[in-house]
């Protein structure tokens, strides 16, 4: 009997770990943002970032402890867009250093033979890279070696991907709760915002609203943003964003046009360019930043033809956001502030940095630290 019940037990504990061994080697089986279906043997213990700006993405759903563990190589995108945001990261986790990196957006000229070197078991993109991906030996030179290619997408529809973004790079990582926990807290926000649009008056005044894009980063003005991005942020908002009547997507509004479209309210975005234009006079954000040195370089911009004789700029309805928010999973705090300089009385009880302080402690492997926006009227 005691033989039986021996082997009885013995046999259970044998189908169980065969159970248990089998369901470990499953591949991973999903959709990506690009409706493509995606294979991946797992566990996934390697990954490389094309577009290096999706490290704030990796960063919101992985151990903070070790964020960047399974990254392999990236694209400089993080590095040179945003210099001082890479810098509170580097401080943190010094072997950001001893990543592979390589030219962001540029995938011609990324060494291909080095990619398959280091045996990733994917690679990311942003959506907005697959037509340039499409048309490279990329994807055929990948896929020949089982290599997943998968796309997402933070900037094209934040509205509409900016969640399942988040959900397909929690079952990369395998940190799907993480990556729930994170969709929960963006909807809490997003409601928020939503609770409070509805408290104005209707029909009320479409607020006209002009971003420029980079804001001297580059000799030409104006640069903007269409219908995507920040742009759908201020739709989203019940604003108008006066570049859709020129630009679809990126674009140029002249000075001419800016001049005779009289916004009320303009945004200047920055980030820390030094890579880009070491001498330039583009406004730093991010991370700590001297927020009065940056103001000096909005009030020198604002000196060009374009913004010179404007109402908004007389009355100092002028801002400066951190220009990464464009496309990284945090541009509710953006769609908060934002909201906040156009409806002041409706969204006086919300608290963008409040809200971006919360992100940082649970989510972040960071501190944070003011310097991600500011209003060419210091005392407002």
């Amino acid at each position: 009997m005691k033989k039986s019940v021996c082997l009885f037990y013995l046999l259970s504990l044998f189908f169980s770990l065969c159970f248990t061994v089998q369901a470990a080697v499953q591949p991973l089986r999903f959709q990506d943002i690009a409706k493509q279906q995606i294979q991946i043997n797992r566990p996934v213990q390697k990954v490389i970032l094309a577009n290096g700006n999706l490290a704030y993405a990796v960063a919101v759903i992985n151990p903070t402890q070790q964020p960047f563990r399974l990254i392999q190589a990236w694209g400089d995108g993080f590095k040179v867009a945003d210099y001082t945001g890479y810098q509170a990261y580097q401080q943190r986790f010094p072997t950001l250093a001893n990543i592979y990196t390589f030219k962001d957006n540029d995938v011609s000229n990324v060494n291909l033979e080095k990619i398959i070197a280091l045996h990733p078991d994917v690679v990311i993109f942003n959506l907005s890279s697959k037509s340039t991906v499409d048309q490279s030996n990329f994807p055929k030179a990948l896929a020949k070696l089982n290599i997943a290619i998968v796309y997402v997408d933070f900037s094209l529809d934040n509205a509409r991907n900016t969640a399942p973004s988040i959900e397909i790079l929690g079952k990369v990582f395998d940190q799907q709760h993480k990556a729930q926990l994170f969709n929960q807290f963006r909807q809490k926000h997003l409601d928020l915002i939503e609770k409070n649009l509805s408290s104005l008056p209707t029909p009320h005044q479409r607020p006209q609203v002009f971003i420029e894009r980079a804001a001297g980063l580059y000799e030409q003005c104006c640069l903007s943003y269409g219908r995507h991005n920040l742009g759908q942020l201020v739709t989203q908002l019940g604003a108008e964003n006066i570049a859709e009547r020129w630009i679809k997507g990126y674009g140029i509004v002249h000075p001419e046009q800016l001049m005779t479209s009289h916004p009320d309210l303009i945004i200047m975005t920055g980030a820390d360019w030094k890579f880009y234009s070491p001498q330039g006079q583009w406004i730093n954000l991010g991370p700590g930043v001297n927020i009065a040195r940056s103001r000096q370089n909005m009030q020198a911009l604002l000196q060009r033809p374009a913004y010179k004789y404007l109402t908004a700029v007389k009355q100092k309805r002028v801002h400066a956001l951190w220009h990464p928010f464009y496309d990284s999973p945090y541009q509710f705090i953006a769609m908060q502030q934002i909201a906040k300089w156009l409806y002041p009385e409706a969204f006086r009880n919300v608290n963008p940095e409040l809200h971006f302080q919360q992100l940082h402690q649970q989510f972040l492997p960071i501190p944070y630290q003011a310097g991600y926006w500011f209003n060419l009227d210091k005392n407002s």
